[in-house]
């Protein structure tokens, strides 16, 4: 089985899409980044975590709604900004360390 390259999306990628609000995808997976470090930072850790665009999606749903996530929404509009779900988000000056995706440009 051959393995596939890893997608890496800059986070500045995920500005302008609207879920509900201007951005809001966008500053969910800001704050999840600067989160991420932060814990990393505490446990004196080097492996720092990153979300995929679907446990972005995913987390998104939730953080509104644990009880009842809308999924479906979440995931239509992602579809439609053509993000790839497997993509690892990541913040953009790490992304100039390594290649970076970018999203199709059908929006712009």
């Amino acid at each position: 089985m051959k393995n596939k390259a890893r997608q890496t999306l800059p986070l500045s990628a995920l500005k302008g899409i609207t879920i509900y609000q201007p951005h809001d995808l966008h500053d969910v997976a800001n704050l999840k980044l600067q989160l991420n470090d932060a814990r990393a930072r505490h446990e004196g850790s080097t492996s720092i975590s990153r979300p995929t665009v679907n446990g972005l999606a995913r987390l998104f749903a939730e953080f509104l709604d644990v009880c009842r996530p809308d999924y479906e929404h979440v995931f239509r509009v992602i579809a439609e900004n053509g993000l790839s779900l497997g993509a690892t988000i990541e913040f953009d000056d790490r992304c100039q360390q390594r290649p970076c995706s970018v999203r199709a440009a059908a929006r712009r």
